[in-house]
């Protein structure tokens, strides 16, 4: 005798189909992250930042901070994590730092954006952190070149850094953590999904 099973509910299926294809729900987490951080350092220097600049430029420069911070740093352990985290802003900053200071001449900016360039694609080699921190310096100085950004601009967009990657902090860390057992959960429920699909 052959026992007909019920069909699953709509939700479930969605919810299966969301477990089968992220598993340990980390893409769930670092889009999450990403969203937050993003959203939260725009807002605070859209709110804030008239006195140190264009609120609109210092909330662009903080909120790529920020996003691209908290969806880039996917060391394995919590402590190579923060420490990624921290040479990310630092390499952000430098790189606009270095983009304001060669902006004036065309030709040399576009020499030291293919040398970094390069630098950036060889970091990868050195694993998570270096593609993190390789692609923070990056967008900063693509971002000051493209905002045309000037040496006057500069102590408000390194504020706007700072501040972006210190909400990436917070978020990555306090408000959307690394929970290694509901992430065990998770890839269960995915492994599961995967063999037993609703129907």
């Amino acid at each position: 005798m052959t026992t007909l099973h019920e069909p699953a509910s709509p939700f479930a299926i969605v919810r299966d189909r969301l477990a089968a294809a992220d598993p340990g729900g980390f893409a769930a987490r670092t889009a999450l992250r990403a969203a937050l951080a993003l959203a939260a350092s725009a807002l605070l220097l859209l709110a804030f930042g008239r006195s140190y600049g264009d609120p609109v430029l210092l909330a662009i420069v903080g909120g790529e901070v920020a996003m691209m911070t908290s969806s880039s740093v996917s060391d394995p352990r919590l402590t190579d994590q923060r420490v990624t985290l921290l040479l990310c802003v630092v390499a952000s900053a430098a790189a606009i730092i270095l983009a304001t200071l060669v902006a004036p001449n065309p030709w040399l900016a576009i020499v030291v954006l293919c040398a970094l360039v390069f630098v950036v694609v060889y970091a990868r080699r050195i694993g998570p952190r270096g593609s993190a921190v390789g692609l923070l310096a990056f967008m900063g100085y693509f971002l000051a070149l493209y905002v045309g950004a000037r040496s006057s601009q500069l102590q408000g967009m390194l504020g706007a850094i700072l501040l972006g990657g210190g909400v990436a902090y917070v978020v990555h860390f306090w408000i959307v953590r690394e929970d290694a057992e509901r992430a065990c959960a998770w890839r269960y429920g995915a492994a599961f999904a995967r063999v037993n699909p609703a129907s």
